[in-house]
């Protein structure tokens, strides 16, 4: 450390180790870039549950919607009380975290941990167009 600090004032001439331990830090620096804009191998982003299974499950939902995972609900199988019970257990979670759920056909839910992991493309109609009957935008907004 003194002898940077007289070689900053020009008292000694700076030695070349120095300059070799610069280089390795520049590797490593490149190193660490490399390792941390590489994407990580983990686990799915989207969970998709089905039946009687999901109603089942309902914790390890909500974990997985904690965990940043999407989740995809197909309750067309379930009966109306537990599957809406379901419904409004996840949207409750995924209020929590800022996200939505959107219905994507009757039954069928996807649930996102954060409202930027979905990007919604809508399709402009005309005046003449008839508008389709009954269906809705989204199954909660949170």
């Amino acid at each position: 450390m003194w002898e940077k600090f007289l070689a900053f004032l020009g008292l000694i001439e700076e030695d070349d180790e120095y300059e070799d331990e610069e280089d390795l830090r520049g590797s490593d620096w490149e190193e660490r870039k490399r390792r941390v804009f590489q994407p990580a191998i983990g686990k799915a982003a989207v969970i998709l549950v089905r039946g009687q299974t999901a109603v089942e499950r309902k914790d390890e939902l909500l974990e997985a919607l904690r965990m940043g995972q999407m989740v995809i609900l197909d309750l067309r199988a379930v009966d109306l009380e537990p599957g809406q019970g379901l419904l409004d257990f996840v949207c409750g979670a995924v209020y929590s975290t800022q996200g939505k759920v959107i219905r994507v056909a009757p039954g069928v839910f996807l649930a996102t941990p954060h409202s930027r992991l979905l990007e919604t493309w809508e399709e402009r109609m005309t005046e003449t167009e008839p508008a389709p009957g009954g269906e809705e935008e989204g199954a909660c907004e949170a």
